[in-house]
């Protein structure tokens, strides 16, 4: 039996080299759990969660498995320091407004509400890292970049650093601020993505950098995952296919919009964060697109439709709903439990691995 396994496994204390997106709101206790149970390392999608909220998932967390297991948040370098700094032009232009009362009307809302969800901002994201140190998390990933200050409190708790990045010179400012691990993700994937895709970052990073690569975008499968060994990474961080799972916090319409999606439904937006990112298309996108109005940086972009985006979660109206996806929907055929999912990416590695080995090509 060829053994899918890596140093960087033997590093983390995980049994195999498959790593959970960290997907804001997705990915739970439940799902975290699961997935480093069954051999990988779970990631906490901590960027939604209040810090109350993030250190009730911790503690749940550890009551569920006693495996290696990561917090992921969004720290953005060039987002607010503050809340009060979270401030929308009054009046908003016309074109704004104009998708918003649409949205309104669609959704049967008298007008903006008041969000349940905090913005992301600094001042959130270092009480969430508060949160981390004091439950002694072994483990923190950034979405998106890299800070000093996050650094600065992981190094000395000994906690190591994965950092998310879609270009080469990113991948060596984060190494050189100290990350531990890299995740080099392509065009192809979900939620928050670059330009360049998996095939051509992958390589690009683990020939610049000196810290262990990871691979993401468009991994669904066992042979994405050996592809991705071949081009040198030493592990795979796969979000959309967990969103497919028993466990993830994602409602049974968008679950169901996965399954019936196909490539081309995932297409690349900044309409609900201000950053690219590729969910399934929808109306407050296409209206978005259609009117050309301007769409506001992170985090005023997200706090700007949040109120949509929680009422549409609570309707379970897809008009509305934000499903992030990659272009790997297409391949996502069933809703299983995480420990399933993983066993089905083990076992298609290790087959793929196999093959390869009897044809001579390892």
């Amino acid at each position: 039996m060829t053994s899918l396994r890596t140093p960087l496994c033997d590093a983390l204390g995980i049994k195999y080299p498959i790593m959970l997106a960290g997907m804001g709101s997705v990915a739970n206790a439940d799902l975290t759990a699961a997935v480093s149970n069954a051999g990988g390392l779970g990631v906490i999608g901590g960027t939604a969660w209040a810090p109350e909220d993030l250190d009730k998932e911790i503690r749940r967390t550890r009551e569920l498995t006693d495996k290696p297991f990561g917090v992921d948040l969004l720290v953005p370098t060039n987002t607010l320091g503050t809340e009060s700094e979270v401030q929308l032009p009054d009046p908003l232009p016309e074109s704004v407004q104009q998708i918003l009362n649409t949205a309104y009307r669609d959704l049967g809302m008298p007008g903006r509400q008041k969000p349940k969800r905090r913005p992301t901002t600094v001042q959130l994201a270092r009480e969430q890292m508060q949160v981390i140190l004091e439950n002694k998390v072994p483990i923190f990933a950034s979405g998106l970049g890299l800070s000093e200050w996050v650094v600065d409190l992981c190094k000395p708790a000994g906690v190591k650093i994965i950092s998310l990045v879609g270009k080469v010179r990113n991948a060596k400012r984060v190494e050189a601020l100290g990350a531990d691990i890299i995740v080099a993700q392509g065009h192809e994937a979900g939620g928050h993505t670059g330009k360049v895709a998996t095939l051509v970052i992958v390589p690009d990073v683990v020939d610049a950098v000196k810290v262990p690569v990871v691979a993401a975008g468009g991994i669904a499968d066992g042979r994405a995952i050996v592809a991705c060994l071949a081009l040198g990474a030493q592990a795979v961080w796969i979000g959309t296919r967990f969103m497919a799972s028993v466990e993830a916090t994602v409602t049974p319409k968008a679950k169901e919009a996965l399954l019936a999606a196909q490539t081309d439904d995932a297409v690349v937006s900044k309409t609900y964060s201000g950053k690219t990112s590729r969910r399934l298309r929808n109306k407050l996108i296409d209206l978005y697109e259609s009117s050309g109005a301007p769409i506001y940086p992170m985090p005023l972009q997200g706090h700007l439709v949040i109120d949509i985006q929680e009422r549409a979660e609570e309707l379970q109206d897809l008009r509305y709903l934000s499903v992030p996806g990659g272009q790997n929907v297409s391949r996502i055929q069933s809703i299983k439990p995480a420990a399933e999912i993983m066993a089905d990416l083990v076992n298609e590695a290790e087959q793929v691995l196999e093959r390869l080995q009897r044809v001579g090509v390892t």
